[in-house]
C-alpha cells in the first residue's frame, strides 16, 4: 500500500537508527520517578527534550519499539 510505504518513510525520517538505538535503551531503563513504567507518551516527551527529534508522537514510538521486539 503506498500511503503506508510513505508513513513508513516519515517515521524513519523522525526517529534515526542514533535515536532508536536511544529510545529502545531508555525503554529498557527504570522508568522516571515516581512512575512505575515508561509509557509511549513519556518516551516521546523524553525523546523531544534530549534533542533526538525536534517531536515525535507516541504512535510513532509505539511502532520504532514494535518492530525492534
Amino acid at each position: 500500500n503506498a500511503s503506508r510505504r510513505a508513513e513508513a518513510e516519515t517515521e524513519a525520517k523522525t526517529i534515526d537508527g542514533r535515536a532508536e538505538a536511544h529510545l529502545i535503551a531508555m525503554a529498557g531503563s527504570e522508568p522516571p520517578k515516581g512512575r512505575t513504567r515508561w509509557t509511549l507518551k513519556l518516551l516521546a516527551d523524553r525523546m523531544a527534550a534530549l534533542e533526538f527529534v525536534d517531536s515525535v508522537c507516541p504512535e510513532t514510538i509505539r511502532k520504532t519499539l514494535k518492530k525492534t521486539r
